[in-house]
């Protein structure tokens, strides 16, 4: 999956995650795939085109804490560029 079409699932995850009317299982799925995002190599840039293209608080506020895990868990493993 691109950069593009793993921000879409990202901000669609979120407002799964968020909508009231959303059920258990599907707010426990979209809370599945963003917790298993941290993992994936394309996550920081997902984070930075997240962070770019989109004004949303709560997908900012996922964006940046996303960056955070990655720093935190993954810094020395991150090319030069990256960092």
């Amino acid at each position: 999956m691109e950069i593009s079409s793993k921000c879409k699932a990202v901000e669609m995850a979120l407002k799964v995650v968020h909508a009231g009317t959303s059920s258990n299982s599907e707010r426990a799925e979209a809370q599945k795939f963003l917790e298993t995002l941290t993992s994936d190599v394309a996550a920081p840039q997902v984070a930075v085109s997240l962070l770019s293209n989109f004004s949303d608080q709560s997908t900012s506020h996922f964006s940046l804490q996303l960056l955070r895990e990655i720093v935190k868990m993954k810094w020395a493993e991150l090319p030069a560029d990256e960092k």
